[in-house]
């Protein structure tokens, strides 16, 4: 295919400037056809060596060769099925090799679209990709696949680029707009109060880490409601943060004080809710309340396991929620496995903005 056509002209192209070259075509010559044809043809003109596999890969030339790099040009973007047979026998070969491995535009075996593994990958210490990256460079398990990788302008106009389909990569630079320079007479009035229900008792340190991580991202004002023991060993722990005890735990599971716990939302601006608050008796009955409150709220920890436990809840308010779940709460949205949400972390992702509404933040490497 078109992959192969790609590492034809880098076999032309590195004989042109006196490298060693051997090219293995997984397949028959008089087969190819378009850009892989044309480009194949120009080869007998260079001292390259070229080996016709169409049967079993020879791993034992190859490994013969010795190669200062390989090249691997088998499949590329529009792989649909695992790698198997000669192309898997010539991927695991190729990885066994003790030098450096360079895949064009995506390792083979890699899923394009969703990082995915397909039977076997191509194990790179650099890709080239061409015009944009691909989702697969950067989403795991295939992103580990891909090495360094760089992207290199084919002559694709840019405003095609700008108004095609796909995924946006979040760099620095977007995270660093989401915090503008404030102004020097600012007020911390003025950046939000955040209201954060946890830090129950036997869980407390979850919920000051995320009230302090909230006024570490610039949070003007922070309270944590959390139960009165835990209230109490809180209290001065970190000095920036005020402490609401609208709850009290009992045998009978978590009780609240609904004036007090009115209170402790009358003039926020949102909420995170979960961690640290546990899943005992009452808690979902919280979690109801919370979520008719008409403000923004990160759903984190034992918010996500709650509805975990209730299908009928989980859609919940559009866009103001903002789920988090690691791959572990993630299958239990789903009632799937953490392993086949790891396996393909883009359809999980989908499929659990599809049964929510919210928007999801699916954490792990590449979140």
């Amino acid at each position: 295919g078109n992959n192969g056509g790609d590492g034809f002209v880098a076999a032309r192209l590195l004989a042109d400037r006196g490298r060693a070259v051997t090219v293995f075509l997984l397949g028959r010559a008089d087969a190819l056809r378009g850009d892989a044809a044309t480009h194949w043809r120009p080869l007998a003109s260079f001292p390259i060596a070229r080996v016709e596999a169409p049967g079993d890969f020879p791993a034992d030339r190859l490994a013969a060769v010795a190669p200062d790099l390989v090249i691997d040009a088998i499949f590329g973007t529009g792989l649909a099925r695992p790698v198997d047979g000669a192309f898997r026998d010539a991927v695991l070969a190729a990885n066994a090799l003790p030098c450096p491995r360079l895949a064009v535009d995506l390792p083979t075996g890699v899923d394009s679209d969703h990082g995915r593994i397909l039977g076997c990958a191509f194990q790179a210490h650099r890709t080239v990709t061409f015009g944009m990256a691909k989702i697969g460079h950067f989403v795991h398990p295939g992103a580990a696949c891909c090495g360094d990788v760089t992207i290199a302008d084919i002559g694709i106009p840019r405003a095609l680029s700008a108004t095609a389909p796909g995924a946006r990569l979040l760099d620095d630079g977007d995270v660093a707009a989401a915090f503008p320079p404030r102004p020097a007479d600012a007020c911390k009035n003025r950046f939000g109060h955040l209201l954060v229900v946890g830090g129950l008792r036997g869980k407390t340190g979850a919920g000051l880490l995320a009230a302090t991580a909230a006024m570490r991202a610039g949070a003007g004002l922070v309270t944590l409601a959390t139960d009165a023991a835990s209230g109490d060993l809180l209290e001065g722990r970190c000095p920036d943060l005020m402490i609401e005890r609208p709850f009290r735990l009992g045998p009978q599971g978590l009780g609240l004080d609904p004036d007090l716990l009115d209170a402790a939302l009358s003039g926020k601006t949102a909420l995170v809710v979960g961690p640290g608050l546990s899943t005992q008796a009452g808690c979902d009955a919280l979690l109801d309340r919370l979520l008719a409150v008409d403000l923004p709220a990160v759903l984190d920890a034992d918010a996500l396991n709650l509805l975990a436990m209730r299908p009928a809840a989980r859609r919940v308010a559009g866009p103001r929620r903002i789920l988090t779940p690691h791959p572990g709460e993630a299958a239990r949205l789903l009632a799937t496995t953490a392993a086949a949400v790891q396996a393909d972390r883009v359809a999980a992702l989908e499929g659990l903005v599809a049964a929510t509404g919210a928007v999801v933040v699916l954490k792990g490497a590449g979140t």
